[in-house]
């Protein structure tokens, strides 16, 4: 019997205990430990009886024979064991209505009445609901909040916020709460536990505190949790992972350095199996500017994350709208992913030299990349001289000579230019050149030219010019450089510049193109003319598209990647923004700046122009990675995590309360009882 009795507290208390620890004894209903000198009863009874006998004489012999000394100590033995088991079923019978319970770590009184204050965070984000329609508060969490609410004592205070803002969404009594009260949205934007520790913060004040964290524990939520959750705060983690069967995309990007028309583009999309399932047949569509260019089939593991690369050609310049769509599951919101491409649209360029040979090649691949680009637009000397405003806004200048600058006075107006994010590429005029003693251009980029030496070649020789000359990775990318043996021109004749601070290109270790960036501004000091006295390169093939790439190269074609939650700062030149679904915000009725509340592409109306921008989800809610259970304690310090259906109104009265005993003392007694009267009956019958 006592191994059996060991064996049930042990397995009680594993299934009970595994989630508490266990501090201290109490008895809810103490009143009753007054019954326990009752527990004496069959002692006192069985030394009153004893007491009372009387001796019989027999006139036979014969009972005396049946009479063994061993059978009296049998019933001495088992009148003790009897007496023993009618203790205890009395003494289980007290302890049982005495209500005992072992206290938890969350334990601070042993009533149950007592109220609380219950702060409710809800995970409003994207990863809960992965969709793309509107879904209320209400409608997500009604149940599980229900739930909550059912546990709490009378007068218990409430509090319920979402986390992605702490926005407060109730503030009552448990007894006057109505499920209708959970009003909002949930949101397509990310959410984060350090708000939700400012905000505990301020409630310094309260006391019994709880707090109850809805979420699917993504461990994004955690990512900028700096501070620990103390144990002033008792936490019921409620593990709501509803997201079944999902595909995410979460990445696209453009391979080529420089998108440029009529050349194959590689566009690379990164999908993730976010659920525990394998994914089969899956169709991945690349649709752009609303046409289906390409799609595909794939299969996928529980949790895998795969690129796939998708080509295609565009043979016009201009904005191309974008987006990857995926066709498998119900979960529409992280199915698709928005992204422009860009090429050669509304682009200036001015060509500033003294003699019009000198820029003959470059006006002729000017006007073979205008036919195919109507917005390609380009001004020479006389125009742009007489109007520097002009010479400032473009978007890439291209000036021969380098004394043009100061001689010209247009010194101001091209560091203007280059202040305001224009590319600038200034060549030699002539292989005569004589540094002025003072230049503002040249003083103000700290290079001094009077070091530049001028390298020459006679008719029957040249430098051949290949990879190895090649210092930056982008100029790989504008020259084309596919194959290392490649000889990329023949040179006659360059500059070095000795007073060299970033090379581009260079020979025999010194500069022949150097190169200054000022955030987007460039300017790009060239040690030689793109003409034939220079280079044979202006009649290889490979000239026209090594111009296009130079403009190219000056566009912003990696834009501003913006996600739903970011805002959008308010600028004077801003009448609106339309949304995906056509709402409008207008700047002029409002005060605030504009906050993204939806992925896809957006419309911004200037005074005077139009321009789009294009928002997705965060990466961080795209993607699915669980916090592991062992990783919870570094951001809470005492907390119980409830998984999806357990009896919740078990485990918080446990938790709040701790875990009542009388049944284990009605099961002993029960079978002590049963016991005991086996023992007796047998014993009886044996008399």
């Amino acid at each position: 019997m006592g191994s059996s009795f060991i064996w049930i507290i042990i397995q009680y208390f594993n299934y009970n205990f595994k989630r508490i620890r266990i501090t201290i004894v109490d008895f809810l209903s103490t009143f009753y430990l007054w019954l326990l000198p009752l527990s004496s009863l069959p002692l006192i009874i069985h030394l009153f009886f004893n007491r009372k006998y009387r001796t019989i004489e027999y006139s036979s012999i014969e009972f005396l024979k049946i009479l063994k000394v061993d059978s009296m100590k049998r019933i001495k033995i088992v009148e003790i064991l009897l007496l023993i088991l009618r203790t205890l079923i009395i003494l289980f019978i007290i302890l049982m209505l005495s209500r005992p319970v072992v206290h938890g770590s969350f334990s601070k009184s042993i009533s149950s009445s007592n109220p609380v204050f219950c702060l409710i965070a809800i995970d409003d984000s994207f990863s809960m609901t992965r969709s793309n329609n509107t879904v209320k508060i209400l409608d997500f969490y009604k149940q599980d909040v229900s739930k909550i609410i059912s546990t709490l004592p009378v007068n218990s205070k409430i509090e319920i916020i979402s986390l992605s803002d702490t926005m407060k969404i109730y503030q009552g009594l448990s007894q006057s709460f109505s499920i209708s009260s959970l009003n909002g949205q949930m949101k397509q934007s990310a959410s984060s536990l350090s708000l939700l520790n400012h905000y505990m913060d301020t409630k310094k004040d309260e006391f019994n505190k709880e707090l109850h964290l809805l979420s699917d524990l993504d461990a994004s939520l955690f990512l900028t949790q700096k501070k620990q959750i103390t144990n002033e705060w008792n936490v019921f983690i409620h593990d709501i992972d509803e997201v079944e069967t999902n595909i995410s995309i979460l990445n696209a990007k453009i391979l080529n350095e420089i998108p440029t028309i009529n050349e194959e583009l590689e566009i690379e999309v990164t999908v993730q199996n976010t659920s525990l399932n394998d994914i089969k047949n899956s169709l991945l569509i690349l649709n752009i500017n609303n046409v289906n260019v390409g799609q595909l089939q794939f299969d996928l593991m529980p949790k895998e994350t795969q690129e796939f690369t998708f080509k295609t050609v565009l043979s016009s310049s201009g904005e191309y709208s974008c987006v990857f769509e995926v066709i498998h599951d119900k979960y529409f919101g992280d199915n698709s992913y928005y992204f422009p491409i860009n090429i050669n649209s509304d682009f200036k360029i001015g060509v500033l030299g003294n003699v019009s040979e000198q820029y003959y090649f470059l006006e002729n691949a000017l006007k073979a990349l205008k036919t195919k680009n109507p917005n390609l637009s380009y001004a020479f000397e006389n125009e742009l001289k007489n109007n520097q405003n002009t010479l400032v806004n473009n978007d890439i200048n291209f000036i021969y000579g380098f004394n043009y600058i100061d001689e010209n006075n247009l010194a101001p107006a091209i560091i203007d230019n280059f202040n305001l994010g224009g590319h600038n590429y200034i060549f030699p005029a002539s292989d005569s050149y004589k540094a002025n003693k003072f230049s503002d251009f040249w003083d103000y980029l700290s290079i001094n030219l009077g070091e530049a030496k001028l390298t020459n070649y006679n008719n029957t020789t040249s430098y051949e010019l290949s990879e190895k000359n090649i210092y930056n990775k982008n100029i790989k990318d504008i020259l084309s450089i596919k194959d290392t043996d490649e000889t990329i021109m023949q040179m006659h004749k360059y500059f070095i510049f000795n007073d060299s601070k970033n090379p581009m290109i260079a020979v025999n270790g010194k500069s022949i193109w150097e190169k200054f960036n000022n955030g987007q501004g460039q300017i790009n000091l060239l040690g030689f003319n793109l003409d034939l006295e220079w280079t044979d390169f202006p009649v290889q093939a490979s000239y026209i598209s090594f111009i296009d790439r130079i403009i190219n190269s000056s566009l912003n074609h990696k834009p501003m990647n913006l996600y739903v939650g970011d805002l959008i700062v308010r600028d004077n030149n801003y009448k609106e923004i339309k949304d995906p679904s056509g709402k409008v915000f207008k700047y002029i009725n409002s005060k605030e700046d504009y906050r993204i509340l939806q992925s896809g592409l957006h419309n911004i109306i200037k005074k005077e122009s139009a321009t789009n921008f294009y928002a997705n989800i965060p990466l961080s809610e795209l993607k699915r990675k669980k916090i592991d259970e062992k990783d919870l304690v570094k951001y809470i310090q005492r907390y119980i995590l409830i998984p999806q259906n357990a009896d919740l109104g078990k485990i918080t009265n446990e938790a709040r309360i701790g875990v009542e005993l009388w049944k284990i003392f009605l099961y002993l007694a029960i079978m002590l009882l049963i016991i005991e009267m086996v023992i007796s009956n047998q014993f009886f019958r044996r008399i």
